[in-house]
């Protein structure tokens, strides 16, 4: 027993992803959606219990404290999102509260209704919600995040022990699910959002290290490209038709062009 419980802490990482952005419209206002995804990788199989996220927002494109201003929501439908899931009479996950923490980040935490249910989380990442933020300029760049570090890590962990079908914390505590990992990548736009956006398109992508940009390119006025992390690691202001990344390391890059209009961003993939 004591070797499967410590078997068990030692594989207690879990990691958020993004997937599915997009920009859509009501007929009357315009967002930005997108799904927050989990995994963990390795064994076991974990039934998550009780978790807080936070996220930060570009207040150009969505306005300053969204929750207060009723432009932030979360939803789980079911089937298909990990906090939507239904056990016969009961929903598996209550306690929903969402918080502006700043002007530019806001938090959304769940816990489970104390009822046993099925492992539901592995190594295949799973929908775990899915965010729906009002726009209040549909021109400027979502930059939709994790906010990541520090206070906002390591806030999941796995229910309690299973007791005759009710979850017990008296047979032993929840596992703390930590470290956590944070990957931002997936909240960017696609390309096709950004070619509406900007007028604009980028190939080949992946590249080896050239960009080439079609379009009018007469109304840009700067480029930069950050890491994943959020890192300014090259920018341009003249030469925007040729963009040479030769120089950076194979991974996954944002390209960032601002024109006399908007900000778009797209995802750049250098092999």
């Amino acid at each position: 027993m004591v070797m499967f419980f410590l078997g068990y802490v030692a594989h207690s990482q879990i990691y958020f992803t993004f997937a599915n952005a997009q920009n859509t419209n009501d007929g009357s206002f315009d967002y930005y959606e997108v799904d927050v995804m989990i995994h963990k990788p390795g064994k076991p199989e974990i039934e998550l219990g009780s978790g807080e996220l936070f996220f930060l927002y570009n207040t150009a494109a969505f306005g300053n404290s969204i929750n207060a201003n009723g432009a932030f929501e979360v939803t789980h439908p079911y089937p298909g999102y990990i906090c939507g899931e239904y056990s016969g009479n009961f929903y598996n996950y209550t306690g929903f509260t969402t918080n502006d923490d700043t002007d530019f980040r806001v938090s959304w935490k769940f816990s489970p209704v104390g009822v046993a249910f099925a492992p539901n989380v592995n190594g295949t990442p799973a929908k775990l919600c899915h965010v729906k933020v009002k726009y209040v300029d549909v021109g400027q760049d979502p930059m939709f995040r994790f906010e990541k570090g520090n206070a906002y890590d390591d806030r999941f962990y796995t229910d309690c022990p299973n007791n005759g079908g009710w979850n017990d914390c008296n047979l032993g505590y929840p596992i703390h699910l930590t470290p956590d990992y944070f990957d931002s990548s997936g909240s960017t736009l696609s390309n096709k959002d950004f070619e509406t956006l900007t007028g604009l398109s980028i190939y080949p992508n992946p590249t080896t290290g050239i960009l080439n940009v079609k379009g009018d390119v007469s109304k840009l006025r700067i480029v930069e490209m950050y890491s994943v992390i959020g890192k300014l690691v090259m920018g341009a202001k003249d030469n925007f038709r040729v963009i040479d990344i030769s120089s950076l390391h194979a991974g996954i890059y944002f390209l960032k062009f601002n024109t006399e209009d908007a900000i778009g961003t797209v995802k750049i993939i250098k092999k």
